[in-house]
């Protein structure tokens, strides 16, 4: 966000607001590195870096199964090589433009595909960026102790690299302030911001 105003949006935060809120309504997978002079849309499958096949044609599945079908993978790679994402930098990931076409979410909710929203917490959802008049707002999200009458779950999540569900303990999360940075201020510390992180 930082870099985006101060390069990209040339310091006018109506134009930013505008390209990233107004004109996107569903929010975003991910803006990180991306290459803006390429048109914003998602992209469901990101090209390997060394063949340009698909992630889940890397996966060697047991005969008769495939994606979807609730069987793991067998944890061989059907390709030769391990999938690498491709390093280049790719267009921003919109959720209503290109492969998607979600409706607005404003407010922002959590629509993670991991989670059914009835069950999600701001764990799924690691940094919240503010576009405030004077600077960037930064939230991040943090584990506290689970209130009374909370029932910890587990979490289904696939390992991209066998293609198998896993089950992880859930925890409680919320966001918490880390501070207001002023768009005409020093950069933040990215270093001393990530210790922020959970």
């Amino acid at each position: 966000m930082w870099e985006l105003y101060h390069g990209r949006f040339e310091r006018s935060l109506p134009a930013m607001r505008r390209t990233l809120i107004d004109d996107h309504p569903a929010g975003w997978s991910t803006i990180n590195r991306a290459d803006w002079h390429q048109k914003p849309g998602f992209v469901a499958e990101q090209p390997c870096g060394t063949c340009g096949s698909a992630f889940v044609k890397h996966l060697e599945w047991p005969p008769g199964a495939g994606p979807g079908q609730g069987v793991p993978a067998t944890g061989r790679n059907a390709l030769g090589h391990a999938y690498e994402r491709d390093q280049r930098p790719q267009r921003p990931q919109c959720l209503c433009h290109g492969d998607r076409h979600e409706e607005d979410r404003k407010p922002i909710v959590c629509k993670a595909s991991r989670c059914d929203g009835s069950t999600c917490d701001p764990g799924f959802i690691m940094w919240v960026y503010g576009l405030e008049d004077d600077g960037l707002r930064i939230l991040s999200c943090a584990r506290f102790a689970e209130p009374p009458g909370y029932e910890t779950k587990s979490l289904a999540i696939v390992n991209y690299r066998t293609g198998a569900l896993e089950q992880l303990p859930r925890a409680w999360y919320r966001h918490r302030d880390v501070g207001l940075y002023p768009w005409k201020g020093a950069e933040p510390d990215w270093k001393i911001l990530n210790r922020w992180a959970p």
